[in-house]
């Protein structure tokens, strides 16, 4: 259909395991200092429609179908009848499936 897209989506985790290592001290003198590990990321949706060559995307704290449907809602109002991803289990969920988006699927 003449305006209507098919986009090639898939996500991904951007994120940062923040640690200090780096510290003043005496020289000669061997500094002690706990080790704190602090996880902090994002989940990146990235749709690539190449015969446009137009990107979408939308940031996530977390990847679940509920979340992913409302991108999905955004995206179909933009114009996407269409996507193909790949097999991970929340594009499976109910909550996307209730967006009424096609999608063909490949491993």
């Amino acid at each position: 259909r003449r305006g209507a897209e098919v986009v090639f989506v898939d996500e991904m985790r951007v994120g940062l395991l923040g640690q200090s290592r780096r510290v003043w001290g005496k020289r000669g003198e061997k500094v002690r200092q706990r080790v704190e590990l602090r996880y902090e990321w994002a989940y990146l949706i990235l749709g690539v429609d190449p015969i446009k060559k137009r990107l979408m995307w939308a940031w996530l704290e977390r990847v679940r179908g509920v979340d992913l449907a409302e991108v999905l809602r955004r995206w179909k109002a933009q114009g996407v009848v269409g996507l193909v991803w790949d097999n991970a289990a929340f594009h499976r969920s109910r909550a996307v499936g209730e967006v009424d988006v096609s999608a063909a699927v490949f491993t």
